[in-house]
C-alpha cells in the first residue's frame, strides 16, 4: 500500500467516519461552543481542534516508531506484512461498524478506558475555555478519550513501520473529522442531523469497505496493484 493511499485512506476514515466522532465527542464539542463567548468561539474552538490534531499525531509517532521496532526485532517482510493485513482488517470491520452491521466493534473502545479514567479528572481544570492554552490543552487531552475509530487508523500508522509516516497518518485522520467536529463546536445542529440519517451511515460504511478491499488488493497485488 502506497503512502498516498495510506494518508488518503486516513482522511477518508476521519471524513466518513465523523459520524462515529459526532457520538462520542461531540458532547464536548459542543458544550465547547457553548461555554465561549461569541468573538472568540472560532478561534478556541480551532485551537481545540489543533490540540486534538497534536495527540492524534503524536500517537502516531509512536505506534509507527513501534512498528518499526517490530521489523528490525523480526523478520521484516513477514511482520510488515502481517501489520498490514491486519490494518486492512481492521478498515474492514471498521466500515462494517459505521454501516450498522457489526456493532461488536465498539468493544474495542474499552481498551483505552483505563488510561481515560485518569486523564478526565485532569480535562475538567480547562473548563470554562477562556484562552487559547486552555483550549489546546483540552483538545489535545480529549485526543486520547477511547475510541474504536480511532484505534483503527492507530493500527494503520502501526503498518506503516515509519515513525513519519505514522504520524502523518493520524494527521491525516484528524484533519478528516474536522469538518463535523469544528461544525459542532460553532453550532452546527443541520450538520448532526445530516450525518445521523441511517442511509448516510450505510453509505459511509460500505465506502469504507469498499476501500479497505481496495487496499487488500494493493497488499496482495491483484489486477498489477502494489
Amino acid at each position: 500500500m502506497s503512502i498516498e493511499f495510506l494518508l488518503f485512506s486516513a482522511f477518508a476514515a476521519g471524513l466518513f467516519g465523523s459520524i462515529h466522532c459526532v457520538g462520542m465527542c461531540g458532547g464536548i464539542s459542543s458544550a465547547l461552543g457553548l461555554s465561549i463567548k461569541a468573538p472568540t468561539k472560532s478561534a478556541l474552538a480551532f485551537l481545540f481542534q489543533v490540540g486534538r490534531l497534536l495527540s492524534y499525531s503524536i500517537a502516531g509517532l509512536v505506534v509507527g516508531s513501534l512498528g518499526a521496532e517490530l521489523t528490525e526485532l523480526a523478520d521484516n517482510n513477514r511482520v510488515t506484512d502481517a501489520l498490514r493485513l491486519i490494518s486492512v482488517l481492521f478498515m474492514l470491520l471498521l466500515g462494517l461498524y459505521l454501516a450498522g452491521f457489526f456493532p461488536g466493534f465498539v468493544k474495542i473502545e474499552k481498551i483505552g478506558l483505563p488510561i481515560w479514567r485518569k486523564l478526565a479528572p485532569i480535562s475538567k481544570r480547562f473548563i470554562p475555555v477562556q484562552k487559547g492554552s486552555q483550549a489546546v490543552s483540552l483538545g489535545f487531552l480529549w485526543g486520547w478519550l477511547p475510541c474504536g475509530l480511532v484505534y483503527s487508523v492507530l493500527i494503520w500508522s502501526a503498518a506503516s513501520v515509519n515513525p513519519i509516516t505514522g504520524a502523518l497518518t493520524m494527521l491525516s485522520f484528524g484533519l478528516g473529522t474536522l469538518p463535523a467536529m469544528f461544525g459542532l463546536a460553532l453550532g452546527g445542529s443541520q450538520l448532526m442531523a445530516i450525518i445521523s440519517q441511517p442511509i448516510i451511515r450505510r453509505v459511509v460504511g460500505l465506502t469504507v469497505v469498499a476501500m479497505a478491499l481496495l487496499a487488500l488488493a494493493f497488499q496482495l497485488g491483484i489486477f498489477g496493484l502494489s
